[in-house]
């Protein structure tokens, strides 16, 4: 199971490996691009939910060998959406997160000195700074 499968970076090469893959993705927009890209690819094997993880029921989801979450783990109740995987994998859950700072809060970071006059002093539970972006 891929829980934020998106256009299926990771489902579909899943899907040739193993019997089936489960996508979970909320956006209709990459729920579009995943199936487009599952017929451009010939897969049958990949089932999507498309909906929010914390809305589907283990009833609806099922048992699964592994569990995947990748770049996808905003979630409101954090322990429960990561207990739920748990549940439902039979082996393993993954879950890819980010080392530092992405590369989409990188411009905040350079550009808080800049705005503020002086270096933003990192703090254990808010190491970027938080800054409102308008561009034009």
């Amino acid at each position: 199971m891929n829980v934020g499968a998106g256009p299926g970076t990771l489902a579909l090469p899943l899907a040739r490996r193993v019997k089936q893959v489960t996508a979970v993705e909320p956006s209709l927009a990459m729920v579009k691009r995943l199936e487009r890209h599952i017929v451009e690819d010939g897969i049958s094997n990949i089932r999507i939910l498309p909906r929010k993880w914390e809305d589907l029921s283990p009833e609806e989801v099922g048992e699964h060998d592994l569990v995947i979450a990748s770049y996808s783990l905003s979630f409101l109740d954090m322990r429960e959406a990561l207990l739920k995987m748990d549940r439902l994998s039979k082996r393993q859950v993954i879950l890819y997160w980010f080392a530092g700072v992405p590369s989409w809060e990188r411009i905040r970071v350079d550009l808080y000195p800049r705005i503020f006059g002086r270096e933003h002093v990192r703090r254990a539970l808010r190491p970027d700074p938080s800054i409102d972006l308008f561009m034009n």
